[in-house]
């Protein structure tokens, strides 16, 4: 599991001035849904064969541990897991991992071109450790070196899928940014987000909307808190209850709260209070949901990661889900 952010309290991060008490406030500004409309791309719905690429081979074990983060790159209908070492894939009911590249992907975002990631190089690689920034377009077989390069190891990123606007906490200062929120359009020149109106604790996860990249979000245990302006003013989104993963799609939010110390997997349209309750797979009694993704091709489907290693997959919306990976251990059929 994945480590908690600490918004204005720990880490040195630069959020003092926006640190205030949660509010009810009146929503943002409504989403341009005819912007959204316009960026939105047309996504193919042809399914990648993995073991016909070269980097890739079928996965060796039935161990997959130390999920980091999970996603749907280069808009397949592959789910892609990163973990402590590389990249394992779960499509078409098989299962593959890549051939090299095999790193410790501690910060992981998938985008319609690709993904954004960061971490550590695998052991025995030449490369300079932390990873920095880096993307990749042919699904983690080769890497482009970003930004920060030798210098940062982001835990925690989110981009917009179709923009690939993206978004990094940076724990330490590198000789181009210092701590805080910070987020970049070419991933070369970066903006420090001002962070008003969150609350004074720690955050659990970052997200950023589908195609309108200056609309982020901020899971806390005091709410959901969104910004329509690239992070420099937070209001409350959600009721003031923990929240944990969430996704942001084009014209409403998924999102893990807690009740009453249940949890529930929600929906709320962007422009309303509304919420339509969606089921969740039965969990452990300290179970976590900490990563939750949404396919490209189908919103229906959904991905869900926990803190104890287990991956969950529903293609009706939450109604039924399957396990695909329970406690670090593989749970469907794969090729050996």
């Amino acid at each position: 599991m994945k480590k908690i952010l600490f918004v204005c309290l720990m880490m040195g991060l630069a959020f003092v001035t926006g640190c205030s008490a949660g509010s009810n406030e009146d929503k943002e500004q409504s989403v341009d849904v005819k912007e959204s409309q316009e960026l939105k791309q047309q996504i193919s719905t042809e399914s990648i064969d993995f073991s016909s690429l070269e980097g890739f081979q079928t996965l060796q074990n039935d161990k997959i541990t130390h999920i980091h983060g999970i996603g749907y790159p280069n808009s397949d209908s592959g789910l892609f897991i990163a973990t402590h070492h590389g990249l394992k894939v779960y499509s078409d009911h098989l299962w593959f991992e890549t051939k090299q590249n095999n790193h410790d992907y501690m910060g992981f975002q998938a985008t319609q071109e690709g993904f954004f990631s960061s971490g550590h190089p695998e052991q025995g690689s030449d490369l300079k450790n932390p990873l920095g920034l880096q993307f990749s377009d042919d699904f983690g077989q080769t890497l482009e070196q970003v930004n920060f390069y030798g210098e940062s190891d982001f835990h925690y990123m989110a981009a917009s899928y179709e923009s690939n606007q993206i978004y990094v906490v940076n724990e330490q200062p590198n000789s181009k940014i210092g701590t805080g929120l910070f987020f970049s359009k070419d991933g070369k020149d970066w903006i420090q987000s001002k962070l008003s109106g969150l609350p004074a604790v720690s955050a659990n996860n970052l997200g950023v909307h589908p195609n309108l990249g200056h609309i982020v979000g901020l899971s806390t245990p005091k709410g959901l808190y969104l910004s329509h302006d690239n992070g420099d003013t937070f209001s409350l989104f959600s009721e003031e209850v923990p929240v944990y993963a969430f996704v942001l799609k084009e014209n409403s939010i998924l999102y893990v709260m807690e009740n009453k110390g249940k949890f529930k997997l929600v929906e709320q349209p962007l422009e309303s209070d509304d919420l339509t309750d969606r089921k969740l797979p039965e969990l452990a009694g300290n179970e976590v949901i900490t990563n939750v993704a949404i396919s490209p091709n189908d919103e229906k489907e959904i991905s869900i990661a926990t803190n104890n290693g287990s991956v969950w997959i529903s293609l009706d919306n939450g109604e039924n889900w399957t396990s695909i990976i329970e406690a670090g251990k593989i749970t469907t059929h794969h090729q050996s």
